[in-house]
């Protein structure tokens, strides 16, 4: 599959203003309300972005009195759709932010997505927990939680997008193709 090809099933606006994102979120990772604008230009050449508000479930099974069990959140998404000529067909990167929790003023987490081509479409999911000091002061201790807990709830949620894109793609290939041939993530 080329960029555009991979862009349009996965990240596109659909006429209903859902999008596959939007419908995985509540789906297979358990966000509520998740909702997209649409896809604008930016002013770079093949470069889009967008945002998606959701409720995204609290990643404890600690319950609190008084704390929410789902997160308001805020994604930024921007989407760089190469012309073929580089090793990456398509870069998406998101920064979520986070309000009703602890610290959530001083808490980024980016996720960039990059998707090669090869034998199969290949997807790298790298992600970062940006901790902004000149807003407030986050101790160590719950830098190294946040960065541990995001880690492992990434690693489930992407897995379980791989799976769910996977299905859509070898639905719409039909049998032309082995899953493996389709997507394949690596480590």
């Amino acid at each position: 599959l080329g960029a555009g090809e991979i862009f349009d099933e996965f990240w596109s606006d659909r006429d209903d203003g859902s999008t596959f994102y939007t419908r995985f979120l509540e789906d297979k990772a358990k966000n509520k309300n998740a909702r997209a604008t649409r896809w604008e230009g930016s002013g770079e050449a093949g470069r889009l972005t967008r945002d998606i508000e959701t409720l995204h479930p609290l990643a404890t099974s600690i319950k609190l009195p008084g704390l929410a069990l789902v997160v308001p959140t805020v994604k930024r998404q921007s989407a760089l759709v190469s012309d073929g000529t580089g090793p990456v067909d398509l870069a998406v990167f998101e920064r979520s932010k986070f309000k009703d929790i602890p610290y959530a003023d001083a808490l980024r987490v980016e996720t960039v997505w990059l998707f090669r081509r090869g034998r199969a479409t290949c997807v790298d999911v790298f992600f970062r927990c940006v901790f902004l000091s000149n807003v407030l002061a986050v101790p160590r201790w719950i830098q190294r939680l946040a960065v541990a807990k995001t880690r492992g709830e990434l690693a489930a949620t992407y897995a379980k997008w791989r799976d769910a894109a996977r299905a859509a793609l070898e639905t719409r290939l039909g049998a032309r193709t082995s899953s493996d041939e389709v997507l394949r993530a690596q480590p």
